[in-house]
């Protein structure tokens, strides 16, 4: 999703023009028995009320990988910064089974990929050649600054800890939650990329 420039020939819906949410996680869980560890995984964009894409996974130590057919959730989120707060997942993973997973950033400092041309910064995008050895950064005092925050954009991964019953662990949490999101408590007034 949105690398390189745009296509000319080319018209897509822009989703970011919709009540749009987007939420990506990895996270790794270990049993409290000690049994072998686990991974599950997940991918979401929702557009104005309707998935309209999921893909989801469990993925244990021996290879094994059992299917995610949704996931309904109970986060909160900053109305400000529209960063992730907390809250649970439960996954639907079928035949009338669920699981339920809590998370929880571990602190506030979290990754805005914008700073890595995602959607677009400072005139540039990702996905473009910048030769074999160019090295490039950027570093904000303060995210929660509203300028600050449309230039870096609210796409962000956050380091989460996990539990799912007697399993703890970590992962990655990204999200981003454009427009009106009132079960969120997130106005379209306030919202930006």
């Amino acid at each position: 999703m949105d690398v390189g420039e745009p296509a000319p020939d080319v018209h897509a819906p822009n989703r970011m023009n919709q009540n749009f949410l987007l939420t990506w996680s990895p996270m790794y869980f270990q049993p409290a028995d000690g049994s072998a560890p686990y991974e599950i995984h997940h991918y979401l964009q929702w557009v104005d009320g309707e998935v309209h894409y999921f893909s989801g996974f469990v993925n244990y130590a021996d290879g094994r990988q059992e299917p995610l057919h949704g996931m309904v959730d109970d986060l909160k989120y900053d109305p400000a910064t529209r960063r992730l707060l907390g809250g649970t997942m439960t996954f639907d993973s079928g035949w009338g089974k669920t699981r339920t997973v809590e998370i929880a950033p571990v602190s506030d400092i979290g990754f805005h990929l914008g700073t890595a041309l995602y959607f677009g910064y400072k005139g540039e995008r990702h996905g473009g050649w910048k030769g074999i050895d160019h090295v490039d950064g950027e570093r904000y005092k303060d995210m929660t600054d509203r300028q600050t925050l449309l230039e870096a954009h609210q796409l962000r991964d956050c380091v989460i800890t996990t539990r799912e019953g007697d399993a703890t662990g970590f992962g990655i949490f990204e999200s981003m939650v454009i427009g009106d999101h009132p079960r969120y408590g997130l106005r379209g007034q306030d919202s930006f990329l």
